[in-house]
């Protein structure tokens, strides 16, 4: 690993930006769609939730022999 920068703050505002453009992000989440689609859509918004994703740059190089 040659280079590791945590960069979750542009998460975080891309989720801001979000948020601004919808209302909220449950408004982001089920927008449109039938109930399946709306039901699934909760789903991978809860899931997204659970993970608490972050954001990051990782460089690497593979070792030659």
């Amino acid at each position: 690993m040659l280079l590791w920068e945590d960069h979750s703050a542009a998460l975080k505002q891309f989720t801001a930006r979000l948020i601004f453009t919808y209302g909220s992000l449950e408004a982001f989440w089920g927008r449109g769609g039938d109930q399946a689609r709306q039901t699934e859509a909760r789903e991978i918004k809860d899931a997204v939730a659970r993970a608490r994703p972050g954001y990051f740059l990782l460089l690497a190089q593979k070792k030659v022999a």
